[in-house]
């Protein structure tokens, strides 16, 4: 029950997918006395036109100022974990492109048009890809939630900025940030400031960020 449980506690909020309910079948024995398994049902919102962030950044050709968009409302999702689990009590493990639910609409031509970002999946599996350095030498308690939310906000983001995740764990993230920042800086683009962000919130130093 505990992602369920943690879901319900987070309550209401644009960039979560909400938990309404939790209905649980409780185990009956079978005619030959053999125990049936309980089953879990967990209601939760449904996200109209929905499709993944990984699906909209390789599918859609999203604007910058769209992608921005989505990982502000990502930002404000994590935040609101932060302050509904004080004290490190929680922390989500998992923040990346798959497990960000987009809210879309169909415009008169039929496209997708990303509206609203929703984090989802809030078990205890990681994904290496979008990791912290720390994460893998005091993984648990000593972690500060906000720093890694910070992290894997970050790597989320830098995704959707490169178009693909391209790097294998936190030290190819990082220097696929320097390549992105230098050629930035050259052509003048206009994504620069987003890249300088997602600098900010991936120093080494957990503290920096």
């Amino acid at each position: 029950l505990d992602e369920a449980e943690i879901m319900l506690k987070l309550g209401l909020h644009p960039s979560l997918v909400a938990v309404r309910g939790i209905f649980l079948l409780r185990a009956l024995q079978s005619s030959n006395g053999e125990a049936v398994a309980d089953n879990l049902y967990i209601f939760m919102d449904y996200v109209e036109g929905g499709t993944t962030l990984s699906r909209c950044i390789k599918e859609l050709d999203m604007e910058l100022g769209v992608k921005g968009r989505l990982a502000l409302q990502i930002a404000s999702g994590l935040d609101h974990i932060e302050k509904c689990f004080p004290n490190k009590k929680f922390i989500h493990w998992d923040v990346k492109p798959g497990n960000v639910l987009v809210e879309c609409l169909l415009d008169d031509d039929g496209k997708l048009i990303p509206k609203r970002a929703k984090i989802g999946d809030f078990g205890v599996a990681m994904t290496v890809q979008y990791a912290s350095p720390e994460t893998f030498h005091c993984f648990g308690s000593e972690l500060a939630a906000n720093t890694q939310h910070q992290w894997s906000w970050a790597t989320t983001f830098l995704t959707a900025l490169v178009g693909k995740c391209c790097w294998n764990d936190y030290a190819g993230a990082a220097r696929e940030l320097e390549r992105q920042l230098e050629a930035a800086r050259r052509q003048d683009d206009v994504c620069l400031s987003c890249l300088l962000l997602c600098k900010s919130c991936m120093s080494p130093d957990p503290e920096s960020r």
